[in-house]
């Protein structure tokens, strides 16, 4: 994303992704904080499974590229309140598809602020 444009996300947290995306969050449960972001989850493994098996579609690819923003917006997001940010700038410099999308979900569940 270039530094001009302003992102259509604020990085305060991965629910943004979620109403993004069309997909309803998962049931809240304070003993189980990933059961929330299941349908972000399983959503994010298709789109790699496309990737994987060589079926990506043109929104499949568009939700690659939102993903790769909301992070800059999280990062961004990030500093302004001094918070730890170098594994998802690290995460940010991934240029490979199949490898950014494995670690983005891996880590999605800590993208809030």
């Amino acid at each position: 994303m270039k530094k001009e444009q302003k992102s259509k996300f604020e990085g305060w947290d991965w629910s943004e992704l979620v109403y993004h995306f069309g997909l309803e969050p998962g049931e809240f449960d304070p003993h189980d904080m990933e059961a929330e972001a299941k349908p972000l989850r399983e959503y994010l493994n298709k789109i790699y499974k496309n990737l994987v098996y060589e079926q990506l579609t043109e929104k499949d690819k568009q939700d690659i590229l939102d993903c790769r923003e909301y992070l800059e917006a999280f990062i961004e997001c990030g500093k302004k309140i001094h918070f730890g940010m170098s594994i998802y700038k690290g995460l940010s410099k991934v240029k490979e598809d199949e490898t950014f999308l494995i670690y983005f979900n891996l880590l999605i569940n800590y993208m809030w602020v």
